[in-house]
């Protein structure tokens, strides 16, 4: 396999593990030691946010690490060196073995770095199963900040489709531009929900086709809760609420057959909420009743 000299004695492999919108992401190795690089597609510009924001979530244990930032010694492009995370455990979301006791002690994990991230002011903006890896000692962090956003900034986010679809909130399905840490607490509660069930909640494979799961489960939303999530009257006009149903079939019917625990579902039905305003942050989610019990 062909490699890259980087700096301080690393070298990368020339074939990425995963391309990403914006972002390549490869493996490189120091002396048996191993890390994912990050490289921004066609140069470095830009790429000083991915750094701003690498920079701030450093150091909290359930939050990947950034070993450097440099650039390389042949085409002098800069890149963001993490620490690696455990391949073999690649699936872990999928596996018989993900007990409800693992599923609290992860979730706790997940919810305790978004109360980090969230406290630097930043949003992921992508919180799903692939980017949450698991280690050996079963500690679970959160990795792949490319789609990540700073609020501090103040600035308008144009791009409101980073986050992947199964895993995107109601306002973000319609193109609210407004961009909130509650995008995250959202997806936060599918992925709970899929670590019980073994697949997506929302399991569409289109836009239009996640939309309706979700009203499926939801139910109809009120005008005033219609109008306060879709602020873009353009995007409300385009889809007509006269088919979605009353009542809401809620998610007790189909997470008990999972056999979820009551607690956690009502943990699950706390964060996933048309209102961003109404689901859980990650220091509340942290405290849920759920986390109390033994």
């Amino acid at each position: 396999m062909s490699e890259q000299e980087l700096r301080n004695g690393w070298k990368m492999e020339v074939d990425p593990i995963k391309i990403y919108r914006e972002y390549k992401e490869h493996t490189a190795k120091k002396e048996g030691k191993e890390a994912v690089v990050y490289i921004k597609i066609g140069g470095f510009e830009g790429l000083n946010e991915f750094e701003k924001i690498s920079k701030a979530v450093n150091g909290q244990d359930n939050v990947v690490r950034m070993i450097e930032m440099n650039e390389d010694l042949r085409y002098h492009k800069k890149y963001i060196l993490c620490d690696s995370y455990p391949k073999s455990n690649q699936d872990w979301y999928k596996k018989n073995d993900l007990d409800e006791k693992r599923i609290k002690v992860l979730m706790q994990h997940l919810f305790a770095g978004l109360k980090y991230i969230h406290s630097k002011n930043i949003v992921h903006r992508d919180i799903q199963p692939e980017n949450l890896k698991l280690f050996d000692n079963d500690i679970l962090k959160i990795y792949n900040f490319t789609s990540a956003w700073d609020l501090s900034d103040g600035e308008t986010v144009h791009d409101r489709h980073r986050v992947t679809v199964q895993y995107r909130p109601i306002e973000l399905l319609f193109c609210k531009a407004e961009i909130s840490t509650a995008v995250d607490m959202w997806s936060a509660g599918c992925v709970m929900a899929e670590l019980f069930m073994k697949r997506p909640l929302f399991d569409g494979v289109s836009q239009p086709d996640v939309i309706c799961k979700i009203f499926d489960y939801l139910g109809k939303p009120t005008e005033e809760v219609w109008n306060e999530i879709i602020e873009d009257s353009a995007a409300r006009d385009r889809f007509d609420l006269d088919g979605v149903v009353e009542q809401e079939r809620g998610f007790e019917e189909k997470l008990k057959e999972f056999k979820v625990p009551a607690n956690a579902i009502d943990l699950i039905k706390n964060l996933i909420v048309y209102r961003p305003t109404g689901r859980l942050t990650a220091t509340q989610a942290l405290e849920h009743v759920y986390f109390k019990e033994d």
